[in-house]
């Protein structure tokens, strides 16, 4: 029989003992089902939610464990695999064992992303429409998981502040010394409010746009987060993974705009403002997570000066997305 570790927070749901951040998760997979069945109702292939479903759980949640283990610090045993101190029967224990824990939310991600790809070749659908589909469903996913996280110990919080605070406690986890931005609720109700936004313009884009925006979005969106994050998840002294992934959906989304601006032959400038833009950002951005961890210089200011250096591929990119819908709006 299946036994529940017993250092992690567990709740009852339907008279069975389950993991309490499981049961977010696992409400969190059938938001996404739901809503991949809403938008391929009656346009696309019957069982096309169904396909996804069989392919985006399992692909999901083994993909998601694969990132961690490669790159969480805490997994990072491969001087003891080479010096005999650990056989590769104990490393792949610990990989695989299913009551350990430690998942990345782009492994998940992925997942998902390479099952609507996947899904879409086996049915011969359009790609870039069950591509739209799961980026929103998606983002039902995250809101759910990151709201679990409240569940978890330590995690999913930012740095302790400098004061105590009366501030309503939605945004704030009141530890028994210090208080924290609750980072999680921020991400669970951006991810919401990224939802809504791409359902409200979704009439208004061409294919594959929803994928994209919501890629640029979030990717930027996420980055800030996780550097307001500070539970050690996926962390290289004060380099987040999960943050240079993020950054890497923004940049893939201003990468696809950008290539097809040139493909139509669109004149636009664009293009080189993505390009000159990307690598300033990253680089100022690096700069503000130096000041961020050892500077006595106030976060907030920091934490603004970082939304700024965000917004700018962002708005180039709805600039460079609007642009192409402009020149083709059948969306060729």
């Amino acid at each position: 029989m299946f036994a529940l570790a017993e250092d992690a927070p567990q709740t009852v749901f339907l008279g069975v003992r389950v993991y309490a951040w499981g049961l977010y998760c696992f409400f969190g997979a059938v938001l996404c089902l739901l809503a991949v069945m809403f938008h391929s109702r009656g346009k696309m292939k019957k069982g096309t939610a169904a396909l996804y479903g069989v392919l985006a759980l399992p692909m999901a949640l083994i993909l998601s464990r694969l990132l961690y283990c490669l790159f969480d610090a805490r997994m990072r045993v491969f001087e003891e695999l080479f010096d005999g101190s650990v056989g590769w029967d104990e490393y792949f224990a610990d990989v695989f064992g299913a009551t350990l824990g430690g998942f990345s939310m782009f492994g998940a991600l992925l997942g998902g992303v390479l099952a609507a790809l996947l899904c879409a070749g086996i049915l011969k659908e359009d790609r870039r429409a069950l591509l739209d589909a799961a980026a929103c469903a998606l983002l039902l996913f995250i809101a759910a998981e990151r709201l679990g996280e409240g569940r978890l110990e330590d995690f999913g919080v930012s740095r302790p502040l400098n004061e105590r605070t009366s501030w309503w406690g939605l945004f704030i986890t009141h530890g028994e010394y210090d208080d924290c931005i609750s980072t999680y609720m921020l991400e669970s109700l951006t991810a919401l409010a990224i939802f809504v936004l791409l359902e409200w313009r979704r009439p208004r884009l061409k294919r594959g746009d929803v994928f994209l925006t919501g890629a640029l979005v979030f990717g930027l969106s996420q980055v800030l987060m996780e550097s307001l994050r500070f539970d050690q998840h996926m962390r290289f002294s004060f380099v987040s993974v999960q943050q240079l992934f993020a950054m890497g959906c923004a940049v893939y989304a201003l990468c696809v705009w950008a290539v097809r601006l040139r493909k139509r032959g669109v004149p636009s400038r664009l293009p080189l403002a993505a390009a000159a833009a990307v690598p300033a950002v990253i680089g100022l951005i690096i700069l503000l997570e130096f000041m961020i961890d050892r500077s006595g210089i106030s976060r907030l200011l920091l934490y603004m000066a970082y939304i700024a250096l965000l917004s700018c591929p962002l708005v180039i990119g709805l600039r460079m997305r609007n642009a192409l819908a402009k020149a083709d709006p059948e969306g060729t």
